[in-house]
């Protein structure tokens, strides 16, 4: 059985050797093989179209509960100097879900050290978090229609807060989130004479001026975020011909997000209509809001058994998770856990998760996993 200074090992190496979305065979592969080697009783059952995995369990009669932990890493390059850094020039695993992954191997280890245990325990390493496609593929996946655990637990690190607090909240826990990527070409003229020009710059920037106007009055939106503007050549004499603009919407409720996205297709065909304009819109890596509508109250048992401090979140997080698809499936519950006030912030170059966090994240784990058995 491996040690806590094994799996810690193994979170060092996983943060060395970082994969991007849809690129994590490598990590499949090691944790796989970790797994059957350390655990050889669990079944490891993979997807047909992505690198995720299950790893699952019998132990005796009882409720069905599954883990998630995320495999994918972020192209951001890390500036951090100690050895275990990225071994990789361009990603990094910024996110902490080399974390969230070591958190489900110590989970496993503290399930198999039980002398009394009952129920399924099913550990699932999902691909292609960060790009909002990892779930969703899963779940359309054939080889995964078996997997349907009767409660999806998962958390999140989250930096700025103390050490191993949890953090709860009923309802929606993390906000929902869409891109937007609009086209618009217009009709280019010498830039004295804009009157004889369609300007798609000046298109975009009323496009994005109008759904800020829309956001502002649908109650519960979280956030408009300008990612992009791409408009003309490098140069002050022509009026441009096209323009790209990328925003990013957030919100708490996915009603919400549907009624912008709405309006946004009715925006678009206003631009189709003006003479020498033409206009695309296209929505990608959509993330559905995650709500907590089950197991607060058990999560705030576990943690007073545990004498571990709890906080209430008046507002959801405005960062989004696909871990909301799963909801379709079975019910889920996602908690956060404090990485420290003083730890660099999510998708920060210098992030590094915090090993005191294994210990503390996987305990949780097996103790809602033994509640919701009794309950």
């Amino acid at each position: 059985m491996p040690s806590a200074e094994t799996i810690e090992e193994v979170r060092h190496y996983l943060h060395q050797n970082p994969e991007m979305s849809g690129e994590e065979a490598q990590t499949s592969a090691f944790l796989q093989k970790f797994i059957h080697q350390n655990f050889p009783d669990f079944t490891i059952y993979k997807s047909s179209n992505s690198h995720g995995f299950a790893a699952s369990k019998k132990y005796g009669e009882g409720a069905h509960i599954g883990f998630r932990a995320e495999l994918d890493a972020l192209p951001i390059a890390e500036d951090n100097i100690f050895e275990h850094k990225s071994q990789k020039k361009r990603s990094s695993h910024a996110c902490g879900h080399d974390g969230h992954m070591s958190i489900l191997l110590a989970a496993i280890q503290r399930l198999e050290d039980q002398t009394t245990i009952s129920g399924t325990a099913s550990f699932l390493f999902q691909p292609a978090e960060e790009t909002g496609e990892g779930a969703q593929k899963l779940l359309e996946d054939h080889a995964f229609n078996h997997f349907k655990p009767d409660v999806l637990l998962a958390l999140h690190n989250i930096p700025g807060e103390p050490l191993g607090l949890v953090l709860s909240r009923s309802g929606t826990f993390a906000c929902g989130s869409v891109g937007v990527r609009l086209n618009v070409k217009g009709k280019t003229a010498h830039a004295a004479h804009p009157e004889e020009a369609v300007n798609p710059l000046m298109l975009a920037k009323s496009f994005f001026d109008e759904i800020l106007l829309v956001t502002n009055n649908t109650k519960g939106f979280s956030s408009v975020t300008p990612i992009a503007l791409q408009s003309g050549l490098d140069t002050f004499g022509i009026s441009p011909l096209d323009s790209k603009l990328l925003i990013t919407l957030r919100a708490a409720e996915s009603s919400d997000l549907n009624k912008v996205m709405t309006e946004i297709r009715r925006m678009t065909e206003e631009i189709n209509e003006i003479d020498g304009a033409t206009a695309e819109v296209a929505f990608e890596e959509f993330f559905p809001p995650t709500s907590n509508d089950y197991f607060h109250t058990d999560l705030e048992q576990i943690c007073s058994k545990l004498k571990r401090p709890i906080k209430q979140m008046g507002n959801p997080f405005r960062w989004s998770e696909d871990f909301g698809h799963y909801s379709g499936r079975c019910k889920i519950h996602m908690f956060g856990l404090g990485a420290g006030v003083h730890t660099a912030p999510l998708h920060a170059s210098t992030y590094d998760f915090p090993d005191e966090l294994i210990s503390s994240g996987s305990e949780i784990f097996v103790e809602l996993y033994n509640h919701l058995l009794r309950v």
